[in-house]
């Protein structure tokens, strides 16, 4: 897998060209300076063929901003339903202020035309992925 943006304690993100998967594996949802840099790269990643979002945050503490939360739905979740993303799958953290998070972008997503779903770990993740891209 090919890095595509990576803060040290905060997310790695990293690209599949094979299955047109990302995977972004967030360890601090808190910190707003990465949020968007991070977000505005998997645009770029869909832009150019990626199908297929895998959200781990299952080691994630934090919770993302209200404003945060605010600009996935506004900017980022319609220019990756536009950009051609086709599922988005949330590996569940143990955190609980994590998890309240990421249920709050799970309902934010919903409208935008892609599937969205939740897995208990990386595995479960991409045989979801699997079973979507087999259907496409």
């Amino acid at each position: 897998m090919r890095v595509f943006y990576e803060e040290a304690g905060i997310v790695l993100a990293q690209a599949d060209g094979t299955t047109r998967t990302l995977l972004v594996r967030w360890d601090d949802l808190g910190p707003h300076d990465y949020i968007r840099p991070c977000c505005e790269a998997q645009i770029r990643e869909v832009q150019g063929g990626a199908r297929f979002l895998i959200l781990d945050t299952s080691e994630s503490t934090g919770a993302i901003s209200q404003v945060d939360q605010a600009w996935l739905g506004e900017s980022l979740f319609p220019r990756l339903a536009e950009a051609g993303l086709e599922a988005i799958v949330t590996v569940v953290p143990r955190n609980a202020m994590a998890k309240l998070s990421s249920r709050g972008w799970a309902r934010t997503a919903s409208p935008f035309g892609f599937d969205m779903f939740e897995a208990a770990s990386e595995e479960d993740a991409l045989g979801l992925i699997g079973t979507q891209a087999a259907a496409a």
